[in-house]
């Protein structure tokens, strides 16, 4: 039996209670418990019959990674500058890495880069922008005094980050509104990983945190809509690069960022409060194989599907409201309704 349907024999009437009420736990307390659940291993390993074959004994090595450790005090620090989360580390993939990704350029399953697949998805975006932000504003007051970090959306599509002034819409919680850049990241086969698909907000006068997303096994991908001009870019380990418009509405030049990488986004904009807008897609490195992604995308879809029957807990990215809706009309069960495309 398919893991998905072992899974929907859960009751879905408490999940609803705990969405409506927003009674649920913090992302990564939910992420850990999962990871520390025999159930959902147990689940995981009926849906991926497959497991055992040669093809994926790297990926076993990062499943053992998650389910023995934690997330306290695993931080390593690379000779190359990268810092990995021990926790998630995916074995053999951190060798010759460079923080641009100068060093992928027409290496394999790099085609959907090298051939403007996300241009292509980047030019949809632009059209669908106004429409969908004079549907749904970002979220007001998100960087006054007293700003607190938090991520919950509540009704709202648009998640606060962990810096004041950013924000970011999910596709997959806004698809009816982006129907044209799905459309064309699925025909150009962009591989979106796990977590971020869809449009970053960051408003003027604002700088990120100097950060690294410690994943080995992802990329990101920055591709400028709107407001972004010289005053805009990222510092990508130490070096500055900036977001740019394209001429005449089209979407400026992607950036490629290895994010294990310390970078930090910013607008410094001061002139007028515009806020900058890029599409974000975050994507499985091409150091995995098509077996290995395959895997990996059952994983994390697994994973926020039990986090929402087993925790409580929508996946990121999706506000409560929308989840309870998706449940509501008995969707929201299988596999594919959590993979980001």
């Amino acid at each position: 039996m398919r893991a998905w349907l072992l899974l929907a024999a859960l009751p879905t009437s408490k999940a609803l209670a705990a969405l409506k009420t927003q009674k649920t736990a913090s992302y990564e307390d939910t992420w850990q418990a999962t990871w520390r659940s025999p159930k959902f291993w147990d689940a995981f390993a009926q849906s991926t019959p497959d497991l055992a074959r040669p093809e994926l004994e790297r990926f076993r090595g990062l499943c053992t990674n998650l389910r023995e450790r934690d997330n306290v005090g695993r931080l390593t620090r690379e000779t190359n500058g990268q810092t990995i989360d021990e926790q998630y580390r995916f074995p053999g993939v951190s060798e010759f890495r460079e923080a641009n990704g100068a060093n992928l350029a027409g290496a394999p399953r790099m085609e959907w880069f090298d051939e403007g697949g996300l241009r292509e998805a980047a030019a949809a975006a632009c059209g669908e922008l106004e429409a969908a932000l004079s549907t749904e504003a970002p979220l007001a007051a998100d960087h006054g005094e007293g700003f607190a970090e938090e991520r919950r959306a509540g009704a709202s599509a648009w998640n606060r980050m962990s810096w004041k002034g950013s924000q970011y819409l999910p596709l997959r919680s806004a698809s009816n509104a982006w129907t044209e850049t799905t459309k064309a990241l699925r025909r150009h086969a962009v591989p979106a990983a796990h977590r971020f698909c869809g449009i970053s907000r960051q408003a003027a006068g604002c700088r990120g945190k100097v950060h690294s997303d410690h994943h080995n096994f992802v990329l990101s991908t920055l591709t400028p809509l709107r407001g972004c001009t010289e005053a805009t870019g990222i510092v990508l380990d130490g070096v500055e690069t900036p977001l740019i418009d394209g001429d005449g509405g089209d979407p400026g030049a992607t950036v490629l960022v290895d994010n294990t990488f310390d970078h930090q986004v910013y607008n410094d904009l001061t002139d007028t409060p515009e806020d900058r807008y890029v599409l974000i897609v975050e994507t499985w490195h091409p150091a995995l194989t098509l077996y290995e992604r395959r895997a990996m995308s059952d994983l994390f879809a697994l994973r926020d599907l039990f986090g929402l029957l087993e925790h409580k807990r929508a996946p990121f990215g999706v506000s409560d409201a929308a989840a309870a809706s998706l449940l509501e009309s008995g969707g929201g069960v299988r596999l594919d309704d959590w993979r980001l495309l």
